[in-house]
């Protein structure tokens, strides 16, 4: 344990009428958890008290209150946290305020030492991902052996000897703890790896874990749709699901070309089943298109096409009347 001390740096006058100034107790231990600590400063003209101030304060890790008194006062000193792994040492010091300018001031210096932080015994471990979609994943770790909170994350990629990304990070201390990672590839194996962060010092899991997001289905029925030229409606199905049909994903319509057909509805979730109208052709040529499904990343095309208006059998004579060729 550190040694707080307390040593008198000068003394202005060995009469009674001197100013005098010492800090009871003279010694103190500070741990490198650091903590408070209560002195008492005597500060005295004589037989009489006197005013008394902290003049200087080498330290940016410990705080004193109050740093102005009269004769005999209590005075808090806390210290930070030491959170390196070397000793540091400071001072702090106070001083009689004089009167007069027959006598002079006295003063004491407190000088502080803290020892170092030993360090955590930190030990990582990567457990199984859970609520595995098609593109992110809950990353599950745990963490012992911490003095305090830490910062955690995850190390994560393609590749189990290049685990190239970084997931966002928390602050936690021991136990169990869960980090959402967004933006995967989707029907994609990924490994990954807990640490966690002290300072300067990067704590790894030994172990890895694997997941694979869900891969998009998609399927639709019929193949294709043919209408006669005065148009009609048929029916079809799509079904939308990720992941070996385990959750329902949505559908949509993201393109038709095939500008006299109707689609209803236009979007749905899982399965679904759908009714396509086409319009009556009034023109002598066949006309085609396609309706595009998406879920996800998977798209599917069905193909759209009806028959030309055919020619009329009669014409018109001379008279307007009609002639069957």
């Amino acid at each position: 344990m550190a040694l707080l001390s307390f040593v008198a740096c000068s003394s202005s006058d060995s009469g009674d009428n001197a100013y005098r100034i010492y800090v009871s107790p003279s010694n103190l231990n500070i741990p490198y958890d650091g903590g408070s600590e209560i002195v008492t400063v005597h500060a005295s003209l004589g037989n009489n008290a006197a005013s008394w101030k902290v003049s200087s304060n080498s330290t940016d890790f410990v705080n004193i209150s109050p740093t102005t008194g009269n004769g005999n006062t209590n005075v808090t000193i806390t210290v930070d946290k030491n959170e390196d792994s070397w000793e540091r040492s400071g001072y702090v010091m106070f001083e009689t305020m004089a009167m007069d300018f027959k006598n002079g001031g006295d003063s004491y210096t407190l000088d502080i030492f803290q020892e170092a932080n030993p360090g955590s015994n930190i030990s990582v471990t990567t457990n199984e991902p859970s609520e595995i979609n098609t593109t992110s994943v809950a990353l599950n770790g745990s963490i012992s052996g911490a003095n305090g909170y830490v910062e955690v994350g995850f190390y994560y990629g393609t590749s189990l000897y290049a685990l190239n990304s970084t997931s966002s990070t928390k602050r936690v201390g021991n136990g169990k703890f869960e980090i959402t990672v967004d933006g995967l590839s989707t029907g994609t194996k990924y490994y990954c790896q807990a640490f966690a962060k002290e300072g300067s010092k990067i704590f790894k899991s030994e172990s890895t874990s694997s997941f694979t997001t869900l891969e998009y289905l998609l399927s639709v029925w019929p193949e294709s749709m043919s209408f006669s030229y005065e148009g009609g409606k048929q029916s079809g199905g799509v079904t939308a699901y990720a992941g070996d049909y385990e959750y329902k994903s949505t559908w949509t319509i993201s393109r038709n070309t095939a500008n006299f057909v109707k689609i209803s509805p236009e979007s749905g979730t899982g399965y679904t089943e759908f009714t396509v109208t086409a319009d009556k052709n009034e023109t002598d040529k066949e006309r085609s298109g396609y309706i595009e499904f998406k879920n996800g990343d998977k798209t599917y095309t069905m193909y759209i096409s009806q028959e030309a208006k055919p020619d009329d059998p009669f014409t018109k004579d001379s008279f307007g009347d009609d002639i069957k060729l």
